[in-house]
């Protein structure tokens, strides 16, 4: 569902949300108050001067389509047709590319993110963002934690509705910050109603995760054996981390592990029944 035109790259995604539309003001898709769960299709413009890892956010709305990330048209989806979505290939069978977004990241933030990810990448996928009720503000961790809790239910639903699909032959979900945990959570889920992770499922990549160490060892052991390869990316100095590790009192987060330490090596080998691949930077 990504193509790209002569003037200017667009990055088409289908997103699922399950935060409430923001009344107070026509320019927001959706705010960070729960609410139900729709679907939309989301076409955004990239400029094409832009380098890569660049995301150029327009500072009034509607945007330049010259200078800017630009969201050209939003497009509701129903609830029974979302599995039409992922027949963007045809008669042949796509990859699935789900990126869940991190604590402190309100809707519009996350479309543009992910629109410079789908971009950037050109993957061959079909893109699907993933949208929790983020406040989107510094000093909101606790409720946006509440808010990742209280979704984790509707994206292990998503899970189960493109695993379902017959249009699908592989599901990578890529998370961040916050959202590692509710990803993880969700595959977990999965794989407890299926008696291990589904085959579709085969990659799972989380990027400066917010997630207690032992909670992460004890999901991956209830994805049962065959789990989908993991991909931890480490940022020890990471803002949000001192942060939640105050809160949590000092509970060691996965993403900002020190992987010289003995401890943690031997927890990675003790899951090695599963390939579980760690890259720090």
């Amino acid at each position: 569902m990504t193509s790209v035109n002569r003037g200017y790259g667009t990055a088409q995604a289908t997103s699922c949300s399950d935060a409430v539309p923001a009344v107070d003001n026509p320019d927001i898709l959706f705010g960070g108050d729960r609410g139900e769960v729709p679907y939309s299709r989301i076409i955004v413009s990239v400029p094409r001067e832009l380098g890569a890892r660049t995301l150029q956010l327009p500072r009034h709305v509607p945007g330049n389509l010259k200078r800017d990330f630009v969201v050209n048209a939003v497009t509701p989806i129903s609830r029974q047709d979302i599995a039409s979505a992922f027949h963007a290939n045809g008669p042949r069978k796509s990859r699935v590319f789900l990126f869940v977004h991190g604590y402190s990241t309100t809707f519009d933030r996350a479309v543009f993110r992910f629109a410079q990810l789908v971009h950037d990448a050109d993957a061959q996928a079909v893109p699907i963002l993933f949208s929790w009720p983020s406040c989107g503000r510094f000093l909101d961790y606790k409720r946006d934690m509440d808010n990742a809790s209280y979704s984790r239910s509707v994206l292990a639903q998503l899970l189960q509705t493109t695993i379902d699909s017959p249009a699908i032959d592989e599901v990578v979900v890529l998370a961040h910050s916050m959202g590692a945990w509710l990803a993880v959570e969700a595959v977990r889920q999965v794989a407890l109603q299926h008696g291990g992770t589904p085959g579709k499922i085969t990659s799972l990549i989380l990027a400066s995760s917010d997630l207690d160490v032992g909670v992460f060892r004890r999901q991956a052991e209830d994805m049962g054996p065959k789990r989908p390869w993991i991909t931890i990316f480490v940022a020890q100095h990471d803002r949000a981390f001192q942060l939640s590790q105050f809160i949590s009192r000092g509970g060691a987060r996965l993403g900002g592990i020190d992987l010289s330490r003995e401890d943690y090596q031997q927890a990675y080998w003790a899951l090695r029944a599963s390939p579980c691949w760690i890259s720090a930077r």
